[in-house]
Parts: structure tokens; C-alpha cells; sequence
């Protein structure tokens, strides 16, 4: 049987589930608020099940070919020298390994793998709510579907999530990879007791690129972004080189204050993910930090 089926946000996880519920045979409808559709955030390491699920998608080779193989994730604690973080996925070069990649690019992987299926894109579709099977736009109603997933994320105007602020965040920023003695097969971080952390991940190049990008980031408390920015730049640096003198030529990209953008943490689950005709999945479902 095939039914009508609204995805409203076509993100990551909302272009997947379309192109899985276009496969099974559905009558898919993808709503999203921007004019042309495009992704937020930087890098993210792509788990060897999620690998299979890119490949189920027909987006698996597209998202290795832009993204960048890591098989460690080591993170040393800068005083005592003591690892704090070390997970091995297989041997340096072995077929599992986690995929770092920028968003950016498996977004353009995942976008071009759904519009290959039978499937409409509607954009510039701002949506502001549900009424049983129809979906309210700003300046229409859309429907009526037998199924509508929210896939809107954390800022959802459907989901009712309760979500608790972390005290903790990150800036975080993309600059080009350097070849440095820091290892480009693996995610490499470097903390001070529990109050400061950064971080270097090679996460392969961006749509239309063949520059190889890395992913830094470096802990803040979730009110200390104002502080950081009227600090400077070089007060940053030189905190940040004596920490981790090893990262100093990913920062050294960083010009002005703007390249790094301030992520706030929070933790949330629905209870009931599903009410009616609506399903929430993905951030607008359970968030949780990084």
C-alpha cells in the first residue's frame, strides 16, 4: 500500500527518510524553509553502521569520496600526558573505520542520492504547524498526507521536546588541513582538567572542492562567548598554543572572530515520539551533546 507522506525539513535526517520511504513505494512530499536547501554545522564522524545505511541510500561512495577515513580518536590530557579518550575502530588502513566528514558534504551526497527517487522538493516552505494531516505553511496549507515526519530539528515548531541546558559548548570552525605530525587518519584532542578542551579532525574537502579541510573546536561554557570575543583573537591563540602547541598551525587560519561559530548544548528526549499523524525523529526527537 502507498500513502502520503510530508517530510518537513530536508536536512540530513529528513533527506534520508525520504529516499527510504520513496524506495518502499510512498508518495513523498519534502518541505523546507530555505529557497534552496542547505545544511548547518561543520564535521561529524560518520559511525560504520551509518556507513551502511549511507550505502542502502545510494549517498556511501559519493560521502567517502568527499569525506576523510579515521580509525582512532585519541584525546590526551595536557599536563600529565595521561589519554583520556582512545578508540580504535580498526588497524590504521582496515575496511572499518569511522568517515569525518563536513556536513556540507554529506549533505550534497544525501540530497543528490534522494532527488534520484520519485519525490517532491517543495522549498522556500516555511512551515508553522499540523492539523491532522495537513501541514501549515506561512502562506498555505499543504495535504492531506497520511503521515507527517518532523524533521526539523532542535528549533521544531511541531515537538514539544523538554530540553535541559548543558553548562558547557564549543566554538567550533573549518580551515584547511595542514600536514602536520598529527595524524590524518585519526580525531586528535588535547584537555586541561575538565574546564577546557580542543580539538583537530580532518574531515575531508567541500562540494565542488579538492581542498582538504579540518574541523577544530575548542570548549567554552554556554554564557562564556561574549568573554572569548572581547579577549581577541590572540589572547585565544595563546591560551589555545599552551594547551596544545601542536594545533597552532589550524589556528593560525583563523583571521577573524566570525570563522568560529558558538555551539550551545542541550539534552532532551520525547517521551512519545508519535502522536496522531506526526512522527518526530532525528533533533527534533532526542538531542543530545556532541
Amino acid at each position: 500500500m502507498s500513502y502520503q507522506i510530508a517530510i518537513c525539513g530536508a536536512g540530513i535526517g529528513g533527506l534520508a527518510a525520504a529516499a527510504l520511504l520513496a524506495d518502499q513505494g510512498h508518495k513523498v512530499t519534502v518541505f523546507d524553509q530555505l529557497k534552496t536547501p542547505a545544511p548547518v554545522g561543520s564535521g561529524l564522524v560518520i559511525q560504520p553502521v551509518d556507513q551502511m545505511v549511507l550505502d542502502a541510500l545510494g549517498a556511501g561512495d559519493a560521502a567517502r569520496a568527499k569525506g576523510n577515513p579515521v580509525w582512532r580518536m585519541l584525546g590526551i590530557e595536557a599536563t600529565s600526558g595521561r589519554r583520556m579518550l582512545d578508540v580504535s575502530y580498526d588497524v590504521q588502513g582496515g575496511p572499518r573505520f569511522g568517515l569525518a566528514i563536513h556536513r556540507a558534504s554529506l549533505f550534497r551526497a544525501l540530497l543528490d542520492a534522494a532527488m534520484t527517487r520519485d519525490l517532491t522538493l517543495v522549498s522556500d516552505a516555511q512551515v508553522m504547524g499540523v492539523d491532522g494531516g495537513t501541514v501549515r505553511l506561512a502562506n498555505r496549507d499543504m495535504g492531506p498526507f497520511d503521515l507527517i515526519v518532523d524533521a526539523m530539528g532542535v528549533n521544531s515548531v511541531m515537538s514539544d521536546m523538554q530540553v535541559s541546558p548543558l553548562p558547557y559548548g564549543a566554538i567550533w570552525g573549518t580551515v584547511d588541513w595542514v600536514d602536520t605530525d598529527l595524524p590524518r587518519g585519526q580525531l586528535s584532542q588535547s584537555y586541561r582538567r575538565a574546564d577546557r578542551m580542543i580539538g583537530v579532525m580532518p574531515c575531508g574537502s567541500l562540494p565542488g572542492e579538492t581542498t582538504e579541510k579540518a574541523a577544530i573546536f575548542w570548549s567554552l561554557p554556554r554564557d562564556a562567548h561574549q568573554i572569548w570575543l572581547d579577549a581577541g583573537l590572540d589572547a585565544w591563540k595563546a591560551e589555545a598554543h599552551d594547551l596544545w602547541p601542536r594545533a597552532a598551525p589550524f589556528l593560525a587560519q583563523i583571521k577573524k572572530p566570525d570563522q568560529m561559530t558558538m555551539a550551545r548544548y542541550g539534552h532532551g528526549t520525547m517521551r512519545r515520539p508519535f502522536h496522531g499523524k506526526v512522527v518526530h525523529i532525528g533533533d527534533a526527537a532526542h538531542r543530545v551533546s556532541p
